[in-house]
């Protein structure tokens, strides 16, 4: 039985659970052991965490960039390693006035060109990885399929129900809607509802927040009639992994996103979901869904199933496993 050591960034940040937390009981169901433990801060820790490393066949780095001497000694004292990320993390985010940062790109090219194997997110990312290494493997973010409500096409709701959701952080990408939704309001008996961990407002448009929480989000989801995934269209929001969208077409419900980046994978246009360039397509698409609940139905209904074939956590966690049982065969 090989022994794998994951270590995140920190359990509750959604790129931890979601790319490695949620795999866990799928792997240890190929044959893999599998321990996973948050990347310690203090020099004692590390200390004790480097002490450990020889016991096991790999130890993956979940997104982490780290110090030349740390990175240097989890090298030196681990059998194999193996990095996973699922962002653009070789820059600044596009909150930045200045993307590039050299510290970021640094750590990252180390990392990637002495890791034995990296995982990237999208092909995009593996693109960014390819300058450095030839030991890639594209593994999308995974959602959770199994057991998670689908929305119910028998019971409509009193207004068109427009969901977001999101942190508090991301909000801006919505309030980048405003005017589409605004137009909407005007015309169409609706509401927006965001569940996130921040509220938000919206001059002009009704709009209901729900509390996120990892419990209910799935639930909440299945109410919507339509879900958003807007973006900027920046080098950062380029390597999402269309999260977001994946987590609607889980729950059935038809998606209407920003055409960029991995959503033109992930989207099928009139077939899985419906792609937007601007404002006035955002407006179109969410009108032509309001007019036509024959289209909406069908695409959510093709999207719940792309989902299940290849996004869903056994999938994703499939892909994974086969991945890491080839480095440890090699």
């Amino acid at each position: 039985m090989n022994k794998i050591l994951i270590l995140i960034q920190d359990a509750r940040l959604p790129s931890s659970r979601i790319r490695m937390l949620n795999l866990i009981p799928s792997l240890s169901g190929q044959g893999l052991v599998i321990t996973a433990q948050q990347y310690p801060s203090s020099i004692k820790d590390k200390l004790d965490l480097y002490r450990q490393l020889s016991g096991y066949d790999a130890v993956v780095l979940q997104k982490k960039l780290l110090s030349f001497p740390d990175f240097k000694l989890l090298k030196m004292l681990s059998k194999r390693i193996v990095y996973d990320f699922d962002d653009a993390v070789y820059i600044r985010d596009d909150q930045a006035t200045e993307p590039v940062s050299r510290t970021r790109l640094a750590r990252f090219s180390r990392t990637v060109a002495n890791s034995d194997l990296v995982v990237a997110g999208t092909p995009f990312l593996a693109e960014e990885a390819a300058r450095y290494t030839k030991n890639i493997s594209v593994v999308p973010s995974a959602v959770e399929v199994t057991g998670v409500p689908a929305k119910n096409w028998q019971t409509a709701n009193k207004r068109f129900v427009i969901g977001w959701v999101g942190s508090g952080g991301n909000l801006r990408y919505l309030e980048n809607l405003a005017e589409p939704l605004r137009k909407l309001a005007g015309e169409y008996p609706l509401e927006l509802r965001v569940i996130s961990n921040k509220p938000a407002y919206m001059e002009g448009v009704p709009v209901v927040n729900i509390q996120w929480t990892l419990e209910g989000q799935a639930q909440e989801i299945a109410r919507f009639d339509a879900g958003l995934m807007p973006l900027p269209k920046t080098k950062w929001s380029q390597g999402k992994c269309s999260y977001k969208a994946l987590q609607y077409m889980a729950a059935g419900v038809p998606v209407v996103a920003t055409d960029w980046g991995y959503n033109r994978q992930v989207i099928r246009e009139g077939e899985t979901g419906l792609l937007a360039e601007d404002d006035m397509q955002y407006y179109r698409k969410i009108r032509l869904l309001i007019d036509s609940p024959e289209l909406a139905k069908r695409v959510g209904n093709a999207g719940r199933k792309l989902v299940e074939r290849e996004y869903s956590i056994e999938v994703v966690a499939a892909k994974l496993g086969e991945s890491l049982k080839r480095l440890l065969a090699a």
